[in-house]
């Protein structure tokens, strides 16, 4: 059963301080004065508005108390959630009156409050994440093939528990990143415009 225990602290400190324990770049959580929003990824019911129709979209949400495991099963009813979910309706509260408030807020503004500078840090966070992730996908299908060519994996093979060796690929290409870093000095410049 959920039990509320109250730490006296803001939804915005405790995020900052869950981050700052689970993140691999403690140093930017604490230099900056703002959460930065996690990409949506994919698959739920903000896809086609984001993917498809460029609508900006936000999830909002409350974690980390429980693993979760019931979404979209069959235990996800009314019985689960009162039984050992949300009982006292305080995380569901609580979420409601955020997503209120900020709907309210965002209605109700003469100017949206929108940070653009923050969308290019994220687009060139995004962009180097895919400049790292191309060097090391390149590299790893080098090395591969290379202990290929050594019969590294046919030595190695444990007779008792054969396995197939993978298959020789085709190095990739170095890719050109300049048309995306040339977008977003330009969108960089913009964004600083706005402020």
């Amino acid at each position: 059963m959920c039990r509320t225990r109250r730490k006296h602290i803001s939804v915005w400190k405790r995020l900052q301080l869950e981050r700052i324990a689970n993140s691999s770049d403690r140093a930017e959580v604490r230099r900056r004065p703002d959460l930065r929003i996690d990409a949506l990824g994919s698959g739920s019911d903000y896809t086609v508005f984001l993917d498809h129709l460029a609508v900006a979209s936000l999830n909002l949400g409350y974690g980390g108390e429980a693993g979760g495991g019931i979404y979209h099963s069959i235990y996800d009813d009314y019985y689960w959630y009162m039984r050992f979910g949300d009982s006292e309706f305080v995380y569901g509260r609580a979420l409601a009156q955020t997503a209120g408030i900020a709907v309210m807020r965002l209605a109700g503004a003469e100017l949206l409050p929108y940070d653009f500078t923050n969308f290019t840090d994220t687009i060139r966070q995004y962009i180097s994440e895919l400049q790292k992730l191309s060097v090391s996908e390149r590299d790893e299908i080098i090395e591969r093939n290379r202990q290929l060519s050594e019969g590294v994996f046919s030595a190695t093979n444990d007779s008792k528990k054969p396995m197939i060796p993978p298959s020789r690929e085709a190095v990739p290409p170095f890719l050109n990143f300049a048309p995306l870093e040339n977008g977003l000095a330009g969108a960089a410049a913009r964004s600083r415009a706005l402020r």
